[in-house]
C-alpha cells in the first residue's frame, strides 16, 4: 500500500467530516436534526480504512516507531504520517 492511499483516504475523511458538521449546523437551526450523519459516518470510515492502510505500510516497512505511535494516537499520529511518515523501506 502506498502512503498516498492514506492521504487520500485521510483528506476525504477531513472534508466529510467538515460537510457534516456544516449539515448538522444547519440542520439545528432548522429541525432537521442529523442531517449531517451520513457525512459524519462516512468520515468514520474513511479514516479507519487510512489508519489500517497507514498500520500495514509501517509493518511492511518495519518503521516500529510509526507503526506503535498510530496504535496508541490514532487519529493525530495519523495526519503526521500522511505528510511526514516514512517513504521507502528502511535499511
Amino acid at each position: 500500500m502506498k502512503k498516498s492511499f492514506s492521504r487520500y483516504f485521510s483528506i476525504l475523511g477531513l472534508l466529510s467530516l467538515g460537510g457534516g458538521i456544516v449539515l448538522n449546523g444547519i440542520a439545528f437551526q432548522t429541525s432537521h436534526l442529523g442531517a449531517g450523519m451520513p457525512f459524519i459516518f462516512l468520515a468514520l470510515i474513511f479514516f479507519l480504512i487510512s489508519w489500517v492502510g497507514a498500520l500495514i505500510k509501517t509493518a511492511q516497512l518495519g518503521s516500529w516507531g510509526w507503526f506503535i505511535s498510530l496504535l496508541i494516537f490514532s487519529v493525530p499520529t495519523l495526519l503526521f504520517y500522511i505528510f511526514w511518515g516514512p517513504n521507502s523501506h528502511a535499511s
